[in-house]
């Protein structure tokens, strides 16, 4: 083979080197987590922090204090919630026992919570309606903005899509923290949802995008411990300023402002680029990857491994817009699709109603929220090692997961006995570990098996759907005490649907739509593709990767 190959570098230039077909056999090839690499994955983790500060920030924002009547003798500001000439049994919350009419002042119990939303505006008893309402908003938004975003995202651009979301969030939390009344309040909560998604969205597609196939657990699972940090932020930033709700909901907004310095100091995606036969740019991007792991002195050809490349995915085919629409015109995708979006709303009522609920675990709100957040930890340790098992791969680990979590919620409800305290509160806590890395397991999976040219309208429309689980999860609360019957049916049914996926594991990421009809959904009875596929050929690509991976060795 001549010196001037346009696959490999000169001094890995062997007849027996396997042809580069795809990115990802580019990467395997010059590195799959260099040091460039890293740092833009560090750079675009950090924005979970915020996210999640701004989403989970209303459970101390919007924090509910113990409240009562304020009495006809009494005058606001003076009147104190435990009174001694008033008897504890009549400590009215909504309605005078006298006169049986309903209150229009309240007396807050401030000796754990100073200040929130709620005795801002007095949204308890007649109005805790109202509270419920903001609670959703950011829901309703995430719905609409998932939807804009998603589609945004492969039109213009992973780089892009961030900077306008960031920007959009920044305002939005901003304006909440001054808001002068419950609407305007309630719209601000409703932009914040609905930029949140462009936000997350971007960040997990560029980071997953960045590397190969082999590192691919690790960048899907260590962004979430950013959410983690956080959450924690959250909780630790409400304790100091003592629910100081205005200057909380500003803290957590101010520092989206830093973001703007990613249209300098990131890269645009390589595979996007790529994917809209923008060669140069991509050219340029990838060599800088490639001079951070060691490839500066052999400088093969890029330009020509990326025509290469195009020209194995049928290059003189013209750049095609796809919408939301190509994810259901497509009998395998279409399948997926749907699977993976039953999975995204059970996952993500689980996720989002264990979180908000911690009375299980604590009457303090600072106790339990800590302790939910740090049984993510172990969570995404465990995923890790999971993940990259050869026997539990994805598929496994995500059925695992579910039944863990379904099964604990159904038998939660009957475990209400004497003496079933500790009892209940270990199941609690390891339904709330299951359900966590079910969540934590499905982003990556997810994006693992939509093609790249539709990558960001299908995880966007993935992350929409499920804000629909985040808004049926408090209404199916209100059944009671059999509610976790719900949801842990729901996940059962969840774990037996994610036997059809196809394992993802050390496989690389489908760039086409073609590519990605080739990977069929099993029959969870017999294990047998629902179309048909060619299992030789699977086979065959996975041990032209590995051949890959030792060459790159």
């Amino acid at each position: 083979m001549s010196s001037s190959s346009p696959f490999l570098a000169p001094e890995e230039e062997d007849s027996s080197t396997p042809r580069i077909k795809n990115f990802d056999d580019l990467l395997i090839r010059y590195g799959q987590f260099g040091p460039y690499q890293k740092l833009i994955y560090l750079l675009f983790s950090f924005p979970y922090v915020m996210t999640s500060m701004q989403l989970m920030g209303w459970v101390f924002v919007g924090a509910e204090l113990p409240h009562r009547c304020l009495l006809p003798n009494e005058t606001q500001g003076t009147a104190m919630f435990h009174s001694q000439n008033l008897p504890e049994e009549e400590l009215f919350q909504c309605v005078y026992k006298f006169n049986n009419e309903s209150c229009e002042e309240y007396v807050y119990d401030t000796s754990v919570v100073r200040d929130s939303v709620v005795k801002n505006w007095n949204l308890v008893c007649k109005d805790s309606e109202r509270r419920a309402r903001i609670s959703a908003a950011p829901m309703i938004g995430y719905l609409f903005g998932g939807l804009f975003f998603g589609s945004l995202l492969d039109k213009i651009g992973r780089k892009l899509t961030f900077l306008v979301a960031t920007n959009i969030l920044f305002i939005s939390g901003c304006f909440a923290s001054v808001a002068p009344g419950f609407q305007t309040f309630l719209i601000a909560r409703v932009i914040i949802g609905f930029a949140i998604p462009g936000v997350e969205a971007t960040c997990f597609v560029m980071g997953m995008e960045l590397v190969g196939p082999t590192k691919r657990t690790l960048a899907g699972i260590l962004c979430w411990f950013f959410e983690s940090i956080g959450l924690m932020c959250t909780v630790c930033l409400a304790y100091l300023l003592d629910y100081n709700w205005r200057l909380l909901q500003a803290i957590y907004s101010l520092p989206l402002i830093l973001f703007v310095s990613y249209y300098w100091i990131t890269p645009k995606s390589p595979r996007w680029l790529m994917s809209n036969k923008r060669y140069d740019e991509a050219n340029d991007i990838i060599c800088k990857m490639m001079k951070s792991n060691g490839y500066e002195n052999s400088k093969p050809n890029v330009t020509n491994i990326l025509k290469n490349i195009a020209q194995n995915e049928k290059k003189d085919t013209p750049v095609m817009q796809y919408t939301y629409f190509d994810l259901f015109r497509y009998p395998s995708l279409c399948i997926k699709t749907l699977i993976l979006n039953w999975l995204w709303i059970v996952t993500s009522s689980l996720y989002y109603v264990l979180l908000l609920d911690q009375k299980e675990l604590s009457t303090d709100p600072y106790i339990g929220f800590f302790i939910t957040v740090a049984l993510q930890i172990p969570g995404y340790i465990y995923v890790i090692y999971s993940l990259e098992h050869p026997f539990f791969g994805r598929r496994k680990s995500l059925i695992g997961m579910l039944f863990l979590t379904g099964i604990c919620l159904v038998i939660h409800p009957f475990l209400h006995f004497e003496g079933s305290k500790w009892i209940r509160v270990s199941v609690s806590m390891m339904g709330r570990f299951a359900a966590n890395c079910s969540y934590t397991i499905l982003n990556l999976y997810s994006t693992e098996q939509y093609p790249t040219v539709v990558r960001g309208i299908g995880f966007s429309f993935s992350l929409t759907v499920s804000r629909l689980g985040g808004i049926l999860a408090p209404y199916i609360l209100l059944i009671g005490i059999y509610s976790p019957l719900v949801f842990g049916f729901g996940a059962l049914i969840a774990g037996i649907l994610t036997c059809t996926l196809p394992e993802t594991l050390g496989r690389h990421l489908p760039e086409t739509i073609e590519e990605s009809e080739a990977i069929k959904p099993h029959c969870p009875c017999c294990y047998y593709n629902i179309y048909g596929v060619d299992e030789d050929k699977e086979e065959g690509e996975q041990d032209e990767i590995c051949s890959l991976n030792m060459t790159a060795q």
